[in-house]
């Protein structure tokens, strides 16, 4: 999960550097954009380094519960097919 603090600071940054103006959007929405695709990208990149059978280090405070998870829905989308 990423940090408000880590938001905050990006939005900051993003304001500083008057990033918001290429967007014409608020700064503070390119950072909750931002920090949501960071957070949905974690754990498929993660699953592509499996894949492809490489180490990978995934900083989940509840893993075990998250691949199991994602295991019941891996074995429910097989069932569809």
């Amino acid at each position: 999960m990423i940090s408000e603090q880590f938001q905050k600071e990006l939005t900051d940054l993003i304001n500083r550097h008057s990033i918001e103006n290429i967007f014409n959007m608020p700064d503070f929405i390119i950072a909750a954009m931002l920090c949501d695709m960071i957070q949905a990208m974690g754990k498929h990149i993660k699953h592509n380094l499996d894949w492809h059978g490489c180490e990978s280090v995934w900083h989940c405070l509840h893993s075990d519960e998250v691949r199991e998870k994602e295991k019941e829905e891996e074995n429910e989308r097989e069932k569809l097919v």
